[in-house]
């Protein structure tokens, strides 16, 4: 049996056992002490069922347990284990990419029925930005194992990532097939795809349907909530950050908080903040990261983000700094708000970005504390 892990709080934070057949087989697992900050990992178990049930349970020690994945193999597939190690070797930088696709080349070369093998050739590739190649390794994958609902969204996600937008949409479409929840980047990548696709009044259309088989906590809701407010404002996209809809004195509309994952909302009453400046969101120390992920037209953009520091234990220079990173690109490291402006003071960066995916992807990561934003705006760059 493999346990798949991966984990966004620092180290120390979550902490807790694993249990299986009523018998503890790690005690006081750390998964960000083991694997670093949003890095998969994943533990190896055997286990002998003699009842026709298996028993997984998680004992917490700190702060409640996390699972990403449970994968049940017979002892006929015990080689999986091995690929696995393999990837999570070069994910961690403990093995050169290059050496991992050659690892994986060989073995689908030996061993060609393996799906397995093929999928995780195919996300190495992706590592590397050979998407073509990614697609095709995922392609093969499905073709021994059609059921493999984790290659069809990866197989998306390379299409879309070599802008073939049209195909990446089609197997998008039989990804919702799946009755089971999906992650939230399925859910913007489909409104990427879906935006570069079909006619503009077709999108909110084309999400309305989707969310109607979907549960109301599901980030389809959200999505086509999203493609509600802002195709109106298109070719432009602004969000206020922790906030509902708000017009600026100047008749800029911003639209409610949407196409985020986590966070959480502050708000402030004093009178010398003022717009959208009087909420944001945000995340503490232990969740770290805050990404937002907002469709748009293949193309190339203006980014303009806005902050404000409103947390009264934070106002003071050095408590928090926190990196931007928008479309892989880290555009400001260590930013600290208090240091540059002060408390309660508004400061806005500006960004020029190229966007081949329809996928335009802002990531704030702490570093000595969680990420705080505003506003974003994303316009388009006028060609000359």
């Amino acid at each position: 049996m493999l346990l798949h892990f991966a984990d966004w709080v620092n180290p120390g934070i979550r902490i807790f056992d694993i249990l299986i057949e009523g018998q503890t087989v790690v005690s006081g697992l750390d998964v960000s002490a083991v694997s670093g900050l949003a890095r998969n990992t994943f533990k190896s178990v055997t286990a002998v069922v003699s009842d026709g049930v298996l028993d997984v349970a998680f004992r917490r020690k700190r702060t409640f347990p996390l699972l990403c994945g449970i994968e049940v193999l017979p002892r006929s597939k015990a080689y999986y284990e091995s690929y696995r190690k393999q990837a999570i070797a070069v994910s961690k930088g403990e093995t050169p990419i290059q050496k991992g696709i050659e690892f994986f080349r060989d073995e689908v070369r030996a061993f060609p029925d393996r799906p397995e093998g093929h999928h995780l050739l195919g996300e190495l590739f992706f590592r590397k930005g050979q998407f073509v190649e990614a697609a095709e390794s995922f392609g093969m994958a499905l073709n021994r194992d059609p059921g493999r609902v984790g290659s069809q969204i990866s197989r998306g996600y390379a299409l879309q990532k070599s802008g073939k937008f049209q195909e990446a949409f089609e197997v998008y479409k039989k990804v919702l097939e799946f009755t089971g929840e999906l992650p939230f980047h399925f859910w913007a990548s489909l409104g990427a795809a879906s935006r570069n696709v079909l006619p503009r009044e077709d999108v909110q259309r084309f999400f309305d349907s989707v969310k109607a088989r979907r549960r109301q906590d599901s980030p389809a809701w959200d999505f086509a909530a999203f493609f509600k407010e802002q195709l109106p404002l298109t070719p432009s996209v602004r969000i206020h950050c922790g906030g509902e809809r708000i017009t600026t004195p100047e008749g800029t509309v911003f639209e409610h908080d949407r196409a985020y994952k986590g966070g959480r909302l502050w708000y402030t009453d004093s009178p010398q903040v003022t717009g959208i400046y009087k909420t944001a969101r945000w995340t503490t120390r232990g969740e770290g990261q805050l990404p937002y992920a907002i469709p748009v037209p293949r193309g190339r953009f203006v980014v303009t983000l806005h902050f404000i520091e409103l947390v009264e234990f934070r106002r003071d220079p050095g408590k928090r700094l926190f990196d931007v990173v928008i479309e892989g690109q880290k555009c400001l490291e260590h930013f600290d708000i208090a240091r540059e402006v002060g408390f309660r003071k508004p400061i806005i960066k500006t960004f020029e970005v190229d966007v081949v995916d329809g996928l335009l992807e802002i990531d704030l990561v702490g570093v000595t504390d969680g990420p705080i934003v505003s506003g974003i705006e994303i316009t388009p760059v006028k060609s000359v």
